[in-house]
């Protein structure tokens, strides 16, 4: 079985990331599959005025090839998420899958408990939204999205004083929310690029 990681300096950059807030320079990530290097990931933060409203813009781009059995895949996945900058909610969520291809749309709006959902294939109807209840406050978890993962420990270093976090996370893949517990972990080395680096 292949396993797929995410390499070079993607977990320190992660808690970087968490520490200051998603900086506004792009931050990158590698993905590997045993052992070589399948795509990238790249995270941009900046801030906008939305009606009024004061919001963060999170932009993730992750590019994917890898070979499974005779055919090479390639996954490009585009998304931007708009955020309250002090808590991390989500207001806004969208996604432009290309696979081999074929392209796929998500759309979310998180208005008060509910979520409304559109998924949709390039070039057919974008049709009604699936609405799903999401309790507040609910944060977002996007596949391969670093940036939602940011969010995430950043609500959890918020909550866990005792070293725990319980979160709901609303899945847009699969329009579902999920109840997702954080526990840290106990202080490693961890050795990047030949050089060790105190980690938790």
């Amino acid at each position: 079985m292949s396993k797929i990681c995410v390499a070079q300096l993607g977990v320190l950059l992660l808690l970087a990331a968490v520490a200051d807030g998603l900086a506004a320079d792009p931050v990158y990530y590698v993905f590997q599959m045993d052992g070589k290097p399948i795509g990238y990931g790249e995270v941009t933060a900046d801030e906008l005025t939305l009606d009024g409203q004061s919001l963060q813009r999170l932009r993730s781009t992750t590019t994917l090839r890898f070979a499974l059995g005779s055919a090479t895949h390639t996954v490009i996945r585009r998304a931007t998420t708009l955020v309250q900058p002090d808590s991390g909610a989500p207001t806004y969520y969208e996604l432009t899958q290309d696979t081999n291809g074929n392209v796929n749309h998500v759309e979310c709006k998180f208005e008060g408990q509910q979520v409304r959902t559109w998924q949709w294939r390039e070039g057919a109807p974008k049709g009604d939204p699936k609405d799903t209840p999401a309790t507040s406050p609910t944060h977002i978890l996007g596949s391969n999205d670093f940036a939602h993962w940011g969010l995430l420990l950043k609500a959890a270093a918020a909550q866990g004083a005792n070293g725990t976090a319980e979160l709901t996370v609303f899945l847009p893949d699969v329009a579902q929310t999920q109840p997702f517990r954080l526990k840290r972990g106990e202080p490693q080395n961890l050795d990047v690029a030949g050089t060790s680096h105190a980690c938790q």
